[in-house]
């Protein structure tokens, strides 16, 4: 992913897990066809990591795993952190 001034942003996309017959909607791979969407099909959460953290810690991949129960999920590292580009602004 590539910020607007050009800078290469790390990023995953975890689309949402959860099954069809679960509590709420079905992922939109297993939606009924002319179904209307539900949560699981139009929510996503985004992820973003603390100071100094990067989208590979383990802690930011667990919560992406367990969020994608729910929804889709992104998770990002933030400008020079993880193997995002750039300069962090912080400090």
């Amino acid at each position: 992913m590539l910020t607007d001034d050009g800078v290469p942003v790390e990023a995953v996309y975890e689309p949402c897990t959860r099954r069809s017959g679960s509590r709420g909607a079905a992922p939109a791979d297993t939606a009924a066809e002319g179904s209307a969407p539900g949560p699981a099909d139009t929510t996503a959460i985004v992820v973003a990591h603390g100071f100094t953290g990067a989208v590979d810690r383990p802690g930011v991949r667990r919560a992406a795993r367990v969020f994608a129960r729910h929804a889709a999920v992104v998770t990002f590292s933030f400008r020079g952190h993880g193997r995002s580009g750039g300069r962090s602004t912080v400090g």
